[in-house]
């Protein structure tokens, strides 16, 4: 598998198994029969448009910031493997696990 299909796998996977309570996200007033966070209320929930969080998902997006991963795994509530994980996937590719490593520590908040 390449590197995004493997990102748009983990997003998929994770967005299916959050609830739309778990993220604040209002989901109105009506019958819901998606028990799981929908594409555009987890892109609403991490601040982006829901065409390109849908294109990130769908392994069409190319290239991610890292504020864009950094917003995801905050919308998610991802604990810190997770959130190394994401950050990896997200690693554009050429980009060397020293680097990666640099942008990683600067995602994952410091412990006292």
């Amino acid at each position: 598998m390449d590197s995004f299909a493997d990102l748009s796998q983990f997003l998929r996977s994770h967005r299916l198994r959050t609830a739309p309570e778990q993220t604040g996200v209002s989901t109105g007033a009506g019958a819901r029969t998606a028990p799981c966070l929908l594409p555009a209320e987890l892109a609403r929930a991490a601040g982006l448009d829901a065409d390109r969080y849908t294109d990130i998902e769908d392994g069409r997006a190319g290239r991610v910031s890292l504020s864009v991963l950094d917003a995801l795994a905050s919308a998610l509530h991802l604990d810190t493997d997770d959130r190394a994980e994401l950050f990896r996937l997200g690693a554009s590719p050429g980009t060397s696990r020293l680097r990666g490593l640099g942008h990683l520590t600067r995602a994952v908040p410091m412990l006292p």
